[in-house]
């Protein structure tokens, strides 16, 4: 029973670290912003 305790504190202590790891990614890193620009040929409009 001690060992089954064990386990699951483990796989708390992982997934409440997994959890943080994920909130500082989404929260308090901030990307910069691109502007991204794709040319497209026309000839790929003229078919239709």
């Amino acid at each position: 029973m001690l060992a089954l305790l064990r386990f699951l504190f483990f796989l708390g202590l992982l997934g409440g670290a997994g959890y943080g790891i994920l909130y500082v990614l989404a929260e308090v890193i901030d990307p910069p912003n691109q502007e991204i620009i794709i040319p497209i040929p026309s000839d790929k409009f003229k078919n239709q």
